[in-house]
């Protein structure tokens, strides 16, 4: 039997789809497989663009990039600490990604504040194997007038956020009032706001 032209471009588009479905059903169970992306962006308990830091095997953030602030901690089960769910992991529509524990905060509100100008996201990257964060503060004329680098480590139960500005005379300029719902320490001592004139580390343990 002939198969017409028709057919078989029916037969291969179909045969490409099942392939795209199975690359989806893939990487949906290659994220969730050990050990998960350490640090990734995404939707997250129905708040978009976070991004996730999974502190160790039990302990995680989420920092609200869109707002440029440390958005929520939890901790969990070994190992399990996020459901990857949507179309982009599993190809179902409707659910998103949802944190798997115990809440121990969740922030809605600025911590950076300044008076030259709205302190904004501006990406992260690795620095010797360490993540860094930078919010970059820019003027009504939308200039860039200072950066904040955030570094954030754990140790010990214990998460440790170090903090700077560049230029560092910008600092004297910008305020900043951690995520509240735990208690930061500085030096030992109990903290709660402060301006960033010199760089400044702060820590909570959870």
């Amino acid at each position: 039997m002939q198969i017409r032209p028709i057919a078989l471009l029916m037969l291969a588009l179909a045969s490409a789809a099942e392939l795209r479905a199975d690359a989806f059903d893939d990487q949906g169970n290659q994220l969730q497989a050990k050990p998960m992306p350490r640090v990734f962006r995404s939707v997250i308990d129905d708040r978009p663009r976070m991004l996730t830091v999974l502190l160790d095997e039990t302990r995680a953030i989420s920092y609200d990039t869109w707002h440029a602030h440390l958005g929520m901690a939890w901790k969990g089960e070994q190992g399990n600490l996020v459901k990857l769910d949507s179309s982009v992991y599993t190809q179902k529509n409707g659910p998103q990604p949802e944190h798997l524990g115990k809440i121990i905060f969740d922030h809605r509100e600025p911590e950076f504040t300044s008076s030259l100008g709205k302190v904004q996201y501006m990406g992260h990257a690795f620095r010797d194997g360490q993540l860094f964060l930078r919010y970059g503060v820019k003027n009504e004329q939308f200039e860039l007038v200072a950066t904040i680098e955030e570094t954030p480590t754990y140790q010990n139960k214990t998460l440790k956020r170090s903090i700077s500005v560049t230029p560092a005379s910008a600092g004297a300029s910008i305020q900043f009032k951690p995520a509240r719902g735990v208690s930061w320490t500085q030096a030992g001592k109990e903290f709660s706001e402060a301006s960033l004139a010199k760089p400044l580390s702060i820590s909570t343990t959870f």
